[in-house]
């Protein structure tokens, strides 16, 4: 997991994947652990969506969080995991 996102109480999981090596089991691991509502992994694969996980070709990274922004009407606070900053948007 790369970092995740914070949206009022949902926490939202995000992986980025080098071209289209998908293999790795840190969402899987979270998804057992945690059992989020929707999920997120950037990679080369085509756009798809299954059981609450969105898979964005890596291009598409920068429309697809402004696309999520443009959906909700609340602010999303992304939450870096491994840093400790907040970006309010």
């Amino acid at each position: 997991i790369e970092f995740l996102l914070q949206r009022e109480n949902e926490i939202i999981p995000v992986e980025v994947k080098a071209e289209n090596c998908v293999s790795g089991r840190s969402i899987v691991v979270y998804n057992e652990r945690y059992q989020p509502k929707n999920r997120i992994r950037f990679s080369f694969l085509n756009l798809q969506q299954n059981c609450g996980m969105l898979a964005c070709p890596s291009p598409l990274a920068e429309w697809s969080m402004k696309w999520l922004l443009n959906c909700q009407a609340k602010v999303i606070r992304f939450a870096f995991h491994d840093l400790s900053l907040q970006n309010k948007t």
